[in-house]
């Protein structure tokens, strides 16, 4: 004869289940996990091998009458070059000058100018943007010098999911950047990762870029990696 379970066995066996079936999902959970500091070894592989990047710089909250860098928008090529359009803050005045870089040499077309000129770049508050890829300086730089790298919640950049990495910066590695950086302060950064790819899509730093008292935000966004990218030196 057949016995029936009771519904208090019945009940038992499917909490019994239901507890192994969670137990199997929080495992697999974990395997996904990947250590933040691989996440950040990753990106700078990823940047390091790559031969050219589209860069985006926005920035936030920066001081009032100060000449310093608070945007632009270009490209990046390896082994020193670069080509885009900079927006930076003279005075109080904002300006948007074209710049090229190339061979160590910056050339920029200043407000007002028909052509390029060789230029200091500290002079309109920035650095030699031909080293946003160079490999212990510029982008994959802050990726060397971050500290105590910790996980945050994952966020989205268009249909791409992007782990986000927090961590601190010396004054040292965000300078190779913006030349106006406080020398004695540290930078909080979150990354952007996607870990499909090990690309670095976004990092966000703030700080007391500018004004001790002042904290900045600058914003790095990057995409098309590896697209051709030609960079010559301006002819005048």
């Amino acid at each position: 004869m057949r016995t029936v379970p009771s519904p208090g066995h019945r009940l038992v066996v499917l909490v019994v289940a239901s507890s192994a079936l969670l137990a199997g999902c929080t495992g697999s959970e974990a395997e996904d996990e990947v250590d933040p500091a691989e996440l950040v070894a990753a990106a700078k592989a990823t940047l390091d091998a790559t031969e050219s990047v589209h860069f985006i710089l926005t920035s936030e909250d920066v001081p009032e009458g100060v000449t310093a860098l608070v945007g632009g928008e270009g490209d990046a090529a390896r082994p020193d070059g670069f080509t885009g359009d900079l927006d930076v803050s003279i005075g109080g005045a904002q300006a948007s000058v074209a710049v090229i870089s190339i061979g160590g040499v910056v050339y920029a077309q200043l407000p007002f100018s028909t052509g390029f000129t060789e230029t200091d770049p500290a002079a309109v508050g920035i650095s030699d943007p031909g080293t946003l890829l160079s490999a212990d300086a510029g982008v994959t730089g802050l990726l060397t010098a971050a500290t105590d790298p910790t996980a945050l919640a994952d966020t989205r950049d268009g249909d791409t999911v992007l782990r986000q990495v927090q961590a601190t910066l010396p004054a040292s590695a965000v300078a190779d950047i913006l030349v106006s950086a406080d020398d004695s302060a540290t930078f909080d950064v979150v990354f952007g990762i996607d870990p499909d790819t090990g690309q670095l899509r976004r990092a966000e730093l703030s700080g007391p870029f500018l004004a001790a008292d002042a904290p900045s935000t600058y914003t790095v966004e990057l995409s098309a990696y590896d697209e051709p990218v030609e960079i010559t030196a301006p002819t005048g």
